[in-house]
């Protein structure tokens, strides 16, 4: 018995081809469909001052100093970066540290987790500790955080023998965040400034108090953007996996009707041959 083959309508050849199209855009990068373009948040704007104040203002060739990095502020943060430039000539600062309780506090009374994440790390050889952050996790949405003043980070240093001068102590790569909105997205605190300290070492008297400045001066906010997010973001099908943006996931609402079309299509045009 001979299989006749009938021409294919033409709505049927439509569907066929949009199959094609569509299976074509499942086996795309999923970078190429869909960009990934978070709504900015606007800066709150907030009287902020961070500084660095130390234990003594005077020292001699083998004398130990604290360094506490504080904060003043009348909006709710919930964390900030930092990193921290010396003379490596003059003094040294070693890896221990002990968290402020501005945060710390904060984050125990309202069961949330106070992270330092990356921990300070020291580079005594250039004289800076690498960026860092201290930021409070846990917190519902919306639920608030510290305001006022308050200790965030204490780091420690040693005078070297036979040092002599004035060593400026000063914070770089500032960025301060605020306590996130209804969905937990945090936005930078603007109008935050920063003041840096100095120690004098051997003979002299104290060294002056260094005026505050707006830590977007140039020197001052120069690193990179961190990730102070409270929450965890959840992944959706929609979120790239990849680095270099290869190889996403296309969701299933997409998926389903394309499927669905190219089973049809395909039955019918099956049945078509054999008639």
């Amino acid at each position: 018995m001979k299989m006749k083959c009938r021409m294919i309508p033409l709505h049927l050849s439509s569907l066929i081809v949009l199959a094609c199209l569509l299976l074509g855009m499942l086996v795309m990068p999923s970078a190429a469909v869909f960009a990934d373009q978070p709504t900015p948040i606007p800066t709150q704007m907030s009287n902020t001052l961070l500084s660095v104040d130390l234990s003594r203002s005077n020292a001699k060739p083998g004398d130990t100093f604290d360094i506490a990095i504080n904060i003043e502020t009348d909006r709710q943060t919930w964390g900030l970066q930092f990193s921290l430039h010396y003379d490596p000539a003059l003094v040294e600062l070693s890896t221990a540290y002990e968290p402020g309780g501005f945060y710390k506090d904060y984050a125990d009374a309202n069961n949330g987790t106070l992270m330092v994440i990356p921990e300070p790390s020291i580079d005594n050889t250039k004289g800076l500790v690498k960026l860092s952050s201290v930021t409070v996790v846990g917190l519902p949405a919306g639920s608030g955080g510290p305001t006022g003043k308050g200790t965030v980070i204490t780091l420690h240093g040693k005078v070297k023998d036979g040092a002599n001068g004035t060593v400026k102590i000063s914070l770089a790569d500032i960025l301060v965040s605020d306590a996130g909105n209804a969905e937990g997205k945090t936005a930078a605190l603007g109008g935050v400034k920063v003041r840096d300290a100095q120690l004098v070492i051997g003979s002299g008297g104290p060294a002056p108090t260094m005026s505050a400045i707006m830590a977007t001066e140039p020197g001052i906010q120069s690193g990179p953007t961190p990730t102070l997010e409270p929450t965890i973001a959840k992944r959706t099908s929609l979120d790239n996996p990849d680095s270099n943006g290869q190889g996403g996931n296309i969701p299933w609402i997409i998926i389903l009707p394309v499927i669905g079309v190219i089973a049809v299509g395909g039955g019918a045009f099956f049945v078509l041959r054999k008639k």
